[in-house]
């Protein structure tokens, strides 16, 4: 591990557990929550899962309305998308 100091220039920090990042890049991550806080919000829940293994929170989670709240589905769906077989967690 390496330490780093946090400056104001950081717009966010990232902790994930290896559910995420075993799955999605840590360039990856960052994009979409880039994407995410510039309103740029494109919603993985229809398109990633195939149809019937979706799980309940994505099919009823209403319309987020927070940038850090929908990155954090995001990341969580995509790594769930690409057969993640490991528990995610997600800090930013």
């Amino acid at each position: 591990y390496q330490a780093i100091q946090l400056i104001p220039e950081n717009n966010f920090l990232i902790m994930a557990s290896d559910g995420l990042w075993f799955n999605v890049p840590s360039t990856e991550a960052i994009d979409i929550i880039n994407s995410m806080r510039k309103g740029k919000q494109t919603s993985l829940r229809d398109k990633s899962l195939p149809t019937g293994s979706k799980p309940d929170f994505l099919i009823k989670s209403p319309e987020c309305d927070d940038s850090f709240a929908c990155a954090l589905r995001e990341l969580g769906t995509l790594s769930l998308s690409r057969e993640c077989n490991d528990n995610i967690a997600i800090l930013i």
